[in-house]
């Protein structure tokens, strides 16, 4: 984790698994993530950032057969507002490339999907 400045940081995160012969049925040897952080004057943060995650054995009906899913990235942002130190609101875009990919067998991403809160500490 880098903190550039006062206004950029970057988070780069990765993961290497190796599980020898043996199959885990949905872990990924590979995982990672690379975000930065954008401070707009306190009040505003983004935090916009890419994750991947690698191609997944999983064991299909009879529990001895094996299929591989696709690998998966995603885009995604996060927009922090503080107005006060006790309100702020915050708004997550996730999947912006819309990816419909199976994460587990059978069982496709929702695509691009957003969350939308404000929170209020007294």
């Amino acid at each position: 984790e880098w903190q550039i400045n006062d206004l950029f940081g970057i988070h780069l995160e990765a993961d290497y698994y190796n599980w020898g012969d043996d199959t885990i049925a949905h872990r990924s040897n590979i995982e990672s993530e690379v975000s930065m952080s954008i401070n707009l004057q306190e009040k505003i943060k983004v935090f916009p950032s890419i994750r991947y995650l690698g191609s997944r054995d999983v064991f299909i009906e009879n529990m001895t057969d094996l299929i591989s899913l696709n690998p998966q990235l995603h885009a995604n942002i996060s927009i922090d507002y503080n107005y006060t130190s006790s309100i702020s609101a915050f708004l997550r875009i996730n999947n912006i490339t819309n990816s419909r990919k199976e994460i587990w067998n059978g069982y496709k991403e929702i695509g691009v999907n957003a969350v939308f809160g404000i929170s209020y500490s007294f």
